[in-house]
């Protein structure tokens, strides 16, 4: 008989794809935390809200599945719901904790980083509808991410994951204002000034940190707290350089006066050979493009140190050649385009030199013509690289190549 009443409640009321995706997400803030008498090594296998989590972000990476799936406004709804009661004040639901929010947020991103998905985010399911405008889920993500980094949300103040859940918040945003569609939509609510007040507030925080004293029982506290610290500090400092993916963005950016810092952090990641996000859509090379766009962004990149680590590293690829190479025989003069070893500099330099870098890099700036050259003299500066490189009008300049008709080309080129 139970059997007969369950099948035919199935057959009454179908329960659709759409309907089995927000009973999922609902699943993600209402599933209670687990019992504390669980060990830590089992812990996960019994959290609804991890599973559920890592379902959606398997659809979410087969991009046909959650264009079927998961790009729908009923879904979007669902997902927004927590931050909807939260922004009105009331408890979002009984057991919507800060993870749940990170679980949302991570889900959130990862429909920001497709284009259909964002379109959704952007404007909904009916973008030529004639009602009355509404406000879309990027709207929603936008006043809630300012919030958060405003402190306007009272709820988890205190909290050691409060600066984790500002920071996946912000990390959707970055996926909507890092297009020009996006940023347009985001600029009312001025998320690069929330940002940087956030940046200056923990850059002050941490300058404050006490040194550990060696012997005191608060070292690794000290320890912890400024690591989590930095960390947050350079995950605003990162938003805030991904403005620089639009000329829109830049300007913004310029305006705060933290380019310069954002610059700077940049080129820390870049010597670091850091992997960017798998999120992010392009990496730093599309970032330093836009910023040499302006006087300003060349400028900042020469005070960082980027533009001569650029030119030491092509230097030591065109005239100092690999360390673990053996050389059989003299180089023959080169006839492609750009030498493989050197392509990736080359193009890097390309990429840098835009009309307002060049005449802010190397305008009004005569040449050192020296009458003497030493073979460990290094170029540091676009200046050094056309007179080593290019105007070869002196015997010095010649014998100091070790490469010279390679070198000589590569600087035509």
């Amino acid at each position: 008989m139970l059997e007969c009443n369950f099948f035919s409640f199935l057959f009454e009321d179908l329960v659709t794809l759409t309907d089995l995706l927000v009973l999922f997400t609902q699943l993600i803030y209402y599933s209670p935390s687990c019992p504390k008498m669980t060990s830590s090594v089992h812990l996960e296998n019994y959290s609804p809200a991890n599973m559920v989590t890592e379902v959606l972000r398997i659809l979410c990476d087969q991009k046909e599945c959650a264009i079927e799936c998961l790009y729908n406004n009923t879904v979007i709804e669902a997902l927004l719901q927590p931050i909807h009661n939260l922004m009105k004040g009331t408890k979002a639901v009984p057991y919507c904790s800060e993870t749940a929010l990170i679980h949302i947020a991570d889900i959130l991103a990862r429909i920001a980083s497709v284009e259909e998905g964002l379109i959704l985010l952007l404007y909904g399911e009916n973008m030529n509808s004639s009602e009355g405008k509404s406000l879309t889920g990027a709207d929603v993500i936008a006043q809630f991410s300012k919030k958060l980094l405003d402190e306007d949300i009272s709820i988890f103040s205190g909290s050691e994951m409060f600066p984790v859940v500002k920071g996946a918040f912000t990390s959707v945003c970055r996926q909507i204002y890092g297009t020009c569609e996006g940023l347009q939509v985001l600029v009312p609510y001025s998320l690069h000034e929330s940002i940087v007040k956030a940046w200056k507030k923990t850059s002050l925080l941490s300058e404050r940190i006490p040194t550990p004293v060696e012997g005191s029982d608060s070292i690794s506290s000290v320890s912890q707290e400024s690591q989590n610290i930095m960390a947050w500090e350079e995950n605003l400092l990162d938003d805030l350089l991904n403005f620089a993916a639009t000329p829109k963005g830049l300007l913004l950016l310029q305006r705060t006066g933290a380019l310069n810092e954002c610059v700077t952090f940049m080129f820390s990641q870049y010597a670091k050979k850091l992997q960017i996000s798998r999120h992010r859509k392009f990496g730093y090379e599309v970032l330093v493009t836009q910023v040499a766009s302006t006087a300003a962004g060349a400028v900042a990149l020469q005070s960082s140190g980027f533009i001569n680590a650029l030119i030491t590293e092509l230097w030591a690829n065109l005239e100092c050649g690999r360390d673990d190479v053996r050389v059989t025989h003299p180089r023959s003069t080169p006839v492609d385009p750009i030498d493989r070893s050197c392509q990736k500099s080359f193009l890097a330099l390309v990429n840098l030199l835009s009309y307002p870098a060049v005449y802010e890099l190397a305008g009004n700036q005569g040449l050192p013509n020296k009458a003497e050259y030493s073979l460990r003299e290094v170029p540091t500066c676009i200046v050094d690289i056309i007179d080593r490189l290019i105007i070869l009008n002196s015997e010095a300049k010649i014998r100091s190549l070790f490469n010279y008709e390679q070198s000589h080309i590569f600087g035509l080129r």
